[in-house]
């Protein structure tokens, strides 16, 4: 029945709602609209806008740590190539998403400046969003979880902006920008990241039926009724003996 009443839920919000199912037996679930959104990833869903993410841009082989996220990436800066970061993942303010404190990053087919960003979580979750803006111009973002990558530019038309989101039937640590283009970049945007981590529903113990109640009743009196008539028995041959 539970089984039941989830996949109608997971009808209603894909024929809905801005919902695709994707990957391997449908592990992933990707959402466009941020509403539909919430509503799948529950009351765990927790917001991080960078607000507390230190300024400024990511040296190579650096981990910081922004707001909630822990964040690295692979490859150097290449100089600029005309980036006015010159190549390097960075948190600036007055973003161009929602005029607040944003991540900015760049992934490239060769892995070169940035190659391949990554968050990390401060425990598992199975859902992740985001405003994104400007990942559809050149290389096309692709997200990596659960194993699974989905290309942004299936979702979002191009340049890119709006709101994406998926949930996994399967938690993850980790997830991955990058590209899978096999040259070109894409330069990208990122603000208020919501993920939100998986509730675990007890499960309830299955009542007995009231028949299996009057069966044990019935079983003990059985038992009662032999252990009487075995004991009259033995009396009456002990009556007859003598």
């Amino acid at each position: 029945m539970k089984r039941i009443f989830l996949a109608v839920i997971a009808f209603f919000l894909i024929t809905s709602f801005g919902v695709t199912s994707y990957g391997v037996s449908a592990a992933l679930l990707i959402f466009t609209d941020k509403d539909a959104f919430l509503l799948a990833a529950g009351p765990t869903a927790y917001t991080e806008d960078f607000s507390t993410a230190p300024l400024g841009t990511v040296q190579s082989g650096e981990t910081p740590q922004f707001g909630t996220l822990d964040f690295h990436y692979l490859g150097s800066p290449d100089g600029g190539l005309g980036d006015p970061f010159l190549g390097q993942p960075l948190i600036q303010d007055f973003g161009n998403i929602n005029g607040s404190r944003e991540f900015m990053g760049e992934v490239n087919a060769d892995g070169s400046p940035s190659g391949i960003h990554y968050f990390g979580f401060p425990e598992p979750v199975f859902a992740f969003g985001g405003s994104f803006g400007g990942a559809v111009t050149g290389a096309f973002l692709t997200v990596t979880a659960a194993g699974q990558t989905v290309n942004l530019s299936s979702f979002l038309p191009n340049p890119g902006t709006g709101f994406f989101g998926l949930t996994s039937t399967e938690d993850f640590g980790i997830i991955s920008f990058g590209t899978e283009k096999p040259t070109g970049s894409e330069v990208f945007r990122l603000d208020d990241v919501v993920y939100a981590t998986r509730i675990e529903t007890p499960v309830a113990p299955v009542p007995l039926p009231a028949s299996f109640y009057f069966l044990l009743a019935a079983a003990g009196a059985l038992l009662t009724l032999r252990s009487l008539s075995s004991t009259n028995q033995k009396r009456f041959a002990k009556r007859t003996s003598r």
